[in-house]
């Protein structure tokens, strides 16, 4: 194993000791407990993702979130939403600092 697969490693399990990652799954596990809602909430993730990764999908977000109005205001739903947000950021800014450390433009 190399060293970089050895530190990748380390900072996997430092990750998954991080109050994000615990309050993600602790979230994940509650809303987990009701199918038809984790069913809706996964339909909502997926439909987000694929207007944020679509032009012109600023107009297209407003009408989901409209659409998902009455999942979206479940407190198990806001809380498992903000976790995840949190989680991804942290693990986003990991990867930018890495990028930016060994001089990878990702901005084409």
């Amino acid at each position: 194993m190399t060293d970089v697969e050895y530190q990748t490693r380390q900072l996997i399990r430092e990750i998954r000791k991080s109050n994000e990652y615990n309050q993600f799954r602790r979230l994940a596990a509650k809303l987990g407990r009701d199918p038809e809602l984790k069913e809706e909430v996964d339909s909502y993730r997926r439909k987000r993702f694929e207007l944020q990764n679509a032009e012109g999908g600023a107009v297209g977000l407003l009408q989901l979130e409209k659409e998902y109005e009455d999942v979206l205001v479940k407190s198990v739903v806001r809380d498992f939403l903000v976790s995840e947000q949190k989680l991804m950021y942290m693990i986003q800014n990991t990867v930018l600092a890495i990028t930016d450390a060994v001089g990878l433009d990702l901005e084409l």
